[in-house]
């Protein structure tokens, strides 16, 4: 629950959110599943490689991302 709502600036690094937030971007625009690899910090500032999935529901109108360690 501490994730829902939260800002991409507060779970990545500086590098990862640019990239991120184009993939993201790609997949509610073009309503497509999106994978991609990513870094993400921890609440105790540890960086994790971490695998991204981007799903657009219609239903919803919402995107919902699964986030895997690596």
């Amino acid at each position: 629950e501490e994730l829902l709502q939260s800002s991409l600036q507060k779970l990545l690094c500086e590098a990862s959110l640019s990239p991120t937030e184009q993939a993201i971007a790609s997949a509610r625009e073009q309503r497509i599943p999106v994978q991609f690899e990513s870094k993400t910090v921890t609440k105790e500032g540890k960086i994790l490689d971490t695998l991204w999935s981007v799903y657009w529901s219609n239903s919803s109108a919402s995107l919902y991302c699964v986030v895997h360690d690596m």
